[in-house]
């Protein structure tokens, strides 16, 4: 069972991944089996952010479906929205309309509230520390094996390509991101690799 304590620390988290002031206008979408994170993240935005709106609509069929209407109208009309939703808003053109005219964004699909509760009980300093390494050592990488106990053994090509660090930091307008964060990633060179992959 999550605590509502748990809940509230984890929804101020989501909120200070945003930079979530008060000359925000904050946009918490949810479908009705994630509104329980809703509504913690709706509470703990009302004391810092200038207006507040808890949008619940029908869940949809699948990721990259786009929202009603009325909820794309929302999205665009917001600075910060928090999109705890069954199915991922991330590749709809309500989102990308949003992050053009500067809101920013998290998305938190699939999430139940004691995962959204324990995943975000992360020190999002040190998560940027490390991500940056990773993604400085990704960056400064030539070429990565991959091998799992299934029998991929691949060798890719990454020269060139730079390394990401998804750090949770969605402070800057236009910025998009999965919460809770925690990851450093390359694109590999599309043309070049070898080896197996195991099923």
């Amino acid at each position: 069972m999550t605590s509502i304590n748990h809940l509230a620390a984890a929804a101020v988290t989501a909120l200070d991944c945003l930079g979530c002031g008060q000359d925000d206008r904050v946009l918490v979408l949810c479908n009705e089996p994630q509104r329980a994170i809703a509504e913690a993240l709706a509470a703990a935005a009302r004391p810092r952010a200038g207006a507040v709106r808890l949008m619940q609509y029908p869940t949809l069929s699948r990721s990259g479906e786009e929202p009603p209407a009325s909820v794309a109208q929302a999205i665009l009309e917001a600075s910060v929205v928090l999109a705890s939703t069954a199915y991922s808003i991330s590749h709809t053109q309500a989102r990308l309309a949003a992050t053009a005219a500067g809101a920013r964004i998290a998305g938190m699909c699939s999430l139940n509230p004691a995962i959204f509760a324990r995943a975000m009980r992360v020190d999002y300093a040190q998560l940027g520390m490390r991500g940056a390494r990773t993604a400085a050592a990704l960056t400064a990488a030539v070429t990565c094996r991959i091998t799992s106990t299934a029998g991929t053994d691949v060798f890719l090509r990454v020269e060139g390509r730079a390394g990401v660090a998804d750090d949770g930091n969605l402070r800057h307008p236009g910025a998009f991101g999965n919460l809770p964060a925690g990851e450093a990633y390359v694109a590999p060179l599309e043309t070049v690799g070898d080896g197996t992959i195991g099923l």
